[in-house]
């Protein structure tokens, strides 16, 4: 079953970002696919000012993470550079540096800035800098790499983790060749009194650098200053780098089952547009295999994909982001803070049980805080009264296209509807097993099309929704907390 245009346009903005509000639906649906992509992969003429403080002020402290992890929520929710974020995102788990090792929140927000600003650029710049990144360089011990005794996890993981893939393409001889070609690479540790560089500035020790000729891959690379920097050059462009990169974007950004088809030509565009993540992110948005049907909505969405897409999508005009930032911290996705070198896992794992009701509880959070009588984040009478509906089955009608594009069965719809009429045949059913599609079939239109139908007669048209708030926020959690609302 071919993807209507409305669903094709909520799967390249959700997958682009982090959930599209209604405006950007809009604006992406008077633009039409090809405008609104090129748009997001082409974003240096999007002029922008957003708070850097992520909403704190003058409370905002750039020495605490969780006011830092703050700001960079507040860009996901409001950047309009969606594409960007994501992929600062990726970069972020790609090369995956923690605070707990780095211990410095001034180098933690140091490598996120290079890592948005060349996001959609040249993988060489991004390669090439993240190596002689002080945050990368305290992780990966290349700052005490030296010829006395060489380091070799940066020389690893630059291969298994960033480049190659484990195991493909080099030996353990090669980590130890490679290993030397960083020796002497240091960072400065405090500015300079006379401004000739600040701290972090990466610099050349030569008196710890092994200055041989290194065998790598069984080809010479000759004694340089520069000889690590060559080492990556020859890294960017082995012919298992190319594929292993495509391979990365295309279990990010389509599906966990590889098409080869796909991953080869993104591959191919690597070489040839020189490096260029742009240029590899046009052909796989612009593939078949991204706009099919069995990459729509076949991705569990991971915790920053649910929790700033509840914000945009709800509409909150009071963002509980201190909130957001612990309740990241509870589904184990603490920004900054990765679990190890190889970064937070992806798929179905986040929907364990635990996770999936404790989305189910934040979730109510959000819909039910009231301060002093009054709704503290979300007001969900004046949000149905906004849909412009006025009978319950138009309403949630126009709830599911909003949150899950309509691809809900009637079994789903029928639910909702018997639960906002307090219909005696309606029995809760919500929670169901995830299947390897990661979401029980019976509940999408990809699955059975039967279900209890509500009985008694529909009542009339409201012309307002005012009085009924319980019953709306009832509605809404039962549909966010579906398994249909966990899936990207």
């Amino acid at each position: 079953m071919a993807l209507t245009t409305e669903q094709t346009l909520y799967h390249l903005l959700r997958r682009t970002g982090f959930g599209p509000s209604l405006t950007e639906y809009q604006r992406a649906a008077a633009e039409g696919f090809s405008a609104t992509l090129d748009r997001l992969l082409n974003d240096e003429g999007i002029s922008e000012t957003l708070d850097p403080t992520g909403g704190l002020g003058q409370s905002f402290d750039p020495t605490n993470l969780d006011h830092l992890r703050q700001a960079w929520l507040y860009r996901m929710a409001f950047s309009q550079k969606q594409l960007r974020e994501k992929m600062t995102f990726f970069w972020h788990n790609h090369f995956a540096t923690s605070i707990d090792t780095v211990n410095d929140p001034a180098f933690m927000t140091r490598q996120v800035d290079f890592l948005r600003a060349n996001a959609l650029g040249s993988f060489a710049t991004l390669l090439q800098g993240i190596a002689k990144d002080p945050a990368m360089m305290i992780m990966l011990d290349t700052r005490v790499n030296s010829k006395e005794a060489p380091n070799e996890n940066f020389a690893r993981e630059v291969m298994e983790l960033y480049t190659l893939g484990e195991g493909n393409g080099y030996t353990e001889d090669d980590v130890k060749q490679a290993a030397k070609t960083f020796t002497g690479w240091r960072f400065r540790t405090q500015d300079d009194p006379q401004g000739r560089w600040k701290k972090g500035d990466f610099y050349l020790d030569s008196t710890k650098q092994d200055k041989t000729n290194k065998v790598i891959f069984g080809q010479p690379l000759p004694y340089s200053v520069d000889q690590g920097e060559k080492f990556l050059d020859r890294l960017l462009a082995h012919p298992n780098t190319g594929k292993f990169l495509a391979s990365k974007l295309f279990r990010f950004f389509i599906a966990d089952t590889p098409d080869d088809a796909t991953i080869a030509a993104i591959a191919d565009t690597y070489y040839r547009s020189g490096y260029s993540i742009r240029a590899m992110l046009q052909t796989l948005f612009t593939s078949p295999a991204f706009t099919s049907e069995a990459a729509y909505r076949s991705r569990v969405k991971n915790p920053l994909e649910f929790l700033i897409g509840l914000v945009k999508q709800l509409g909150l005009t009071s963002i509980p982001f201190p909130l957001i930032v612990q309740s990241l911290r509870a589904l184990s996705l603490d920004l900054f803070d990765p679990p190890s070198v190889k970064g937070w896992p992806d798929g179905p794992q986040w929907l364990g049980t635990t996770l999936l009701l404790t989305r189910a509880n934040q979730v109510n959070t959000i819909l039910t805080a009231t301060q002093n009588g009054k709704p503290t984040y979300f007001d969900a009478v004046a949000f149905c009264n906004a849909t412009g509906q006025s009978t319950i089955s138009g309403l949630v009608s126009e709830l599911c296209r909003r949150f899950v594009d309509g691809d809900a069965s009637p079994i789903l719809t029928n639910a909702l509807v018997g639960y906002a009429l307090g219909s005696p045949d309606y029995q809760p059913r919500i929670f169901l097993p995830l299947t390897s599609k990661g979401v029980d079939s019976a509940l999408t239109t990809r699955g059975s099309t039967e279900g209890p139908q509500v009985s008694g007669s529909a009542p009339p048209p409201v012309t307002t929704w005012n009085g009924q708030g319980v019953r709306m926020r009832g509605l809404l959690y039962l549909l966010l907390a579906s398994p249909n609302y966990q899936l990207n």
